[in-house]
């Protein structure tokens, strides 16, 4: 939803009465954004039931992932 839009930051509200607030990264369109994984976060995920979600890492950043 949050590539989706148009703006690069903003609030997300969500059906739960919570949200949260993103800032897309000025990427140019040749270039792309890896998000480096340790091989415990890696392991993690291939373990998880959810096909899809957010794993926060412990720096206090995160990414989402699905799976394919």
């Amino acid at each position: 939803m949050v590539e989706s839009l148009q703006t690069n930051e903003g609030f997300i509200p969500q059906a739960n009465g919570t949200g949260y607030v993103f800032e897309k990264e000025h990427l140019t369109a040749s270039k792309d954004h890896a998000t480096i994984i340790t091989a415990q976060e890696q392991n993690m995920v291939e373990e998880l039931v959810n096909q899809a979600g957010y794993v926060t890492q412990e720096d206090g950043s995160g990414f989402f992932y699905i799976k394919e």
